[in-house]
């Protein structure tokens, strides 16, 4: 499965897709978590959380307690925002922030951000190739979810009812 073609199909859903492809990045956290024994703690859109998943014991190969964030685009001001948010939260406790962001990003773009990173914070950028790498080694989950989300859509088109993207967020999350 392609991560460009899910993120294609879901931008024609309007601002609703971006947040089943947030859910849908979400669940892929979880798969990477589980696998790992590592635990993973994310938050409904109706929670007033600063940050859209924790996990506390890390996750994948990032040690200790990281804060994720995804933003559907990642530009300097952008980043400089994130930063600013979160910064009291991965300062004082050797946190990481792990911002994700569906939009690809050149490794000169990287390289400029990194260079405005204050040196006592601990940021991750995960672009597409590292969803597309997760994808791949979650393939069963990513397949899965491709499959429950599209489907909900379709569902949703036949019956032309316009359900609440939150629901089904929601929906997609549990």
């Amino acid at each position: 499965m392609d991560f460009s073609l899910i993120e294609e199909k879901l931008s024609s859903y309007g601002s609703g897709g971006h947040y089943l492809l947030e859910a849908y990045l979400l669940q892929l956290l979880k798969a990477e978590a589980d696998s790992q024994n590592q635990t993973l703690e994310y938050f409904s859109s109706t929670n007033n959380h600063l940050f859209d998943a924790f996990a506390p014991n890390g996750i994948g190969d990032i040690d200790g307690p990281v804060l994720i964030e995804i933003v559907q685009r990642l530009s300097l001001d952008r980043f400089n925002k994130e930063i600013q948010k979160h910064a009291r939260h991965i300062s004082n406790i050797n946190t990481t922030l792990l911002l994700i962001s569906p939009s690809k990003k050149t490794d000169k773009e990287r390289e400029f951000i990194n260079q405005f990173l204050p040196r006592d914070l601990r940021v991750t950028l995960w672009g597409t190739e590292e969803i597309q790498l997760l994808m791949k080694k979650h393939s069963v989950v990513a397949n899965e979810l491709s499959e429950k989300l599209f489907s909900n859509r379709f569902r949703i088109a036949i019956e032309n009812n316009a359900e609440d993207w939150k629901e089904q967020r929601q929906k997609l999350i549990n």
